[in-house]
């Protein structure tokens, strides 16, 4: 294993473990106090709508974000929603926390940064546009966690920019050494001894994420080994992750992003001209995703 630098320096710096790395990752709060707001509320049975809006109301500037993007063309209501109430009753509150955690993670993605083939705005366009993928392939298989499948399909490549932010050295070193259709995640285990989908998991599960949703980012490349309950939105953000770069809209220019395996299309009622339906009706939905991008 390459050792890792995190500082440039002429001296070595020790290999250091995933908990540590995670730890310091919590300690610096890469996610704002807000948003663990927002999930707590969210995830607590015993609150209410009007518990979500007030943390939402508590911050002008993300309650102004969320009414923009609920009036957008991504949404098509038939009438402007002006409070976050209305959007609450009218969105509900699992799609009113989808647009606050878009928000206030798109922050992280302001500054932009180019290394080889990559970029954060270009990852933060493929987190987007599989979360909107996400939720189609979801809503095609039937399936009802909607709000689910796009929170899944948005947070999938978190460790990527959490690489990108706390080690960018070696991160640099993974980017510029990537052949043109290799997997990233052999390469990142070579050098660092874990990949981007184990190290977004686990800072996620410390944000308080839901298990489905951290089920899915940890196994977004491989749903087959995800638990049975949280399989169906793995898979869904797996498909969604291949269609989008399949089309060219790629976390990582140069990487490799495998075809679903052929159980995961099954279970999803999926069949190969199902697929290619799917990759074709994406142009529609991504079509509305630049209100999201430029969030």
């Amino acid at each position: 294993m390459d050792t890792l630098r995190l500082h440039e320096s002429p001296v070595t710096a020790p290999i250091r473990s995933l908990d540590e790395i995670i730890a310091d990752v919590r300690e610096l709060s890469s996610i704002p106090h807000i948003a663990l707001q927002i999930i707590d509320v969210v995830n607590n049975p015993r609150a209410s709508a009007a518990d979500l809006e007030t943390v939402v109301g508590s911050d002008p500037s993300l309650a102004a974000r969320i009414l923009r993007t609920a009036n957008s063309v991504a949404y098509g209501l038939r009438r402007p929603v002006k409070t976050i109430p209305w959007a609450i009753n009218v969105l509900g509150t699992n799609e009113v926390r989808n647009l606050a955690i878009t928000a206030l993670i798109a922050e992280r993605f302001k500054k932009d940064t180019v290394v080889g083939s990559y970029t954060r705005r270009g990852l933060w366009r493929h987190m987007v546009c599989t979360a909107l993928t996400a939720r189609l392939v979801a809503s095609r298989a039937g399936m009802r966690t909607f709000s689910e499948a796009f929170l899944a399909g948005l947070l999938h490549d978190v460790g990527i920019a959490l690489l990108d932010q706390y080690l960018h050295q070696p991160f640099v070193g993974i980017v510029t050494t990537l052949t043109p259709g290799v997997p990233l995640c052999p390469a990142e285990r070579a050098r660092l001894g874990f990949d981007h989908a184990q190290f977004g998991a686990r800072v996620a599960e410390q944000w308080r994420f839901p298990p489905i949703i951290l089920a899915a980012l940890r196994y977004h490349h491989a749903s087959d080994r995800c638990s049975d309950e949280a399989r169906p939105i793995a898979q869904a953000v797996e498909v969604a992750n291949f269609l989008c770069a399949s089309k060219g809209i790629r976390s990582m220019g140069a990487s490799h992003v495998a075809s679903p395996s052929p159980s995961t299309l099954t279970a999803l009622s999926i069949d190969r001209p199902g697929l290619k339906v799917l990759y074709d009706d994406m142009d529609g939905e991504l079509a509305k995703a630049h209100t999201l991008i430029d969030i």
